[in-house]
């Protein structure tokens, strides 16, 4: 997954009513995301139209697990949650950071993840299994 952003983003200080706020607030997959077109075939499109389904979809996976989740505790779960890039906390280029449904998740259920690769030998990939045992064994 790409942590770099295309020349089109853009983000800084937006007027809105009579505050100021920093955008953008998250980053998501945004750039050559392959959505339908006409004809059962796929395209690749960029930009917010294709960024935005990522977040809404985080959201549904969200409630889904909590269904009487707020939509200001989902909103602070997705900030609180994603993946910091560029200066550290919020930014104007990623906001607070990538989007990672995964962590959102973890923190609304409250179980821990393990994330990692398993390399062989020659260092490529390989498949494993990780047990995760608490104190008592």
């Amino acid at each position: 997954m790409r942590s770099s952003l295309p020349y089109f983003s853009g983000g800084g200080q937006v007027a809105w009513g009579a505050a100021s706020v920093m955008k953008p607030e998250i980053s998501a997959p945004g750039y050559a995301v392959y959505s339908c077109v006409p004809g059962g075939l796929y395209q690749p499109f960029s930009g917010t139209s294709m960024a935005t389904p990522h977040v809404a979809g985080a959201a549904a996976l969200l409630l889904e697990a909590r269904p009487h989740t707020s939509a200001t505790a989902l909103r602070d779960l997705l900030l609180k949650s994603a993946a910091d890039f560029g200066a550290a906390g919020q930014d104007t280029r990623f906001g607070h950071g990538r989007l990672d449904v995964l962590a959102a998740l973890s923190t609304l259920l409250g179980v821990s993840i393990v994330r990692g690769t398993a390399l062989s030998q020659d260092g490529g990939p390989m498949p494993a299994l990780v047990r995760v045992l608490d104190a008592q064994g």
